[in-house]
């Protein structure tokens, strides 16, 4: 069960032997679920300073 605006990507490697999956060593979330982009699609280097509309989190955000 998921909410709206809650998905997230999730990275998982498997090693060995995928027909006898008995253990997961470790899930990691994708690390460009926190990052900021503009509306044209670039990624930026961290939260915007200046004033726009940008995307972080799959959620449209304010700058003023």
């Amino acid at each position: 069960m998921t909410r709206a605006g809650s998905e997230k990507d999730i990275n998982v490697e498997f090693v060995g032997d995928l027909e006898e999956v008995d253990d997961i060593d470790s899930v990691t979330a994708d690390e460009t679920a926190d990052a900021w982009y503009t509306l044209d699609g670039v990624k930026l280097d961290g939260k915007p300073t200046a004033p726009g509309i940008y995307v972080c989190g799959g959620k449209k955000v304010v700058i003023r």
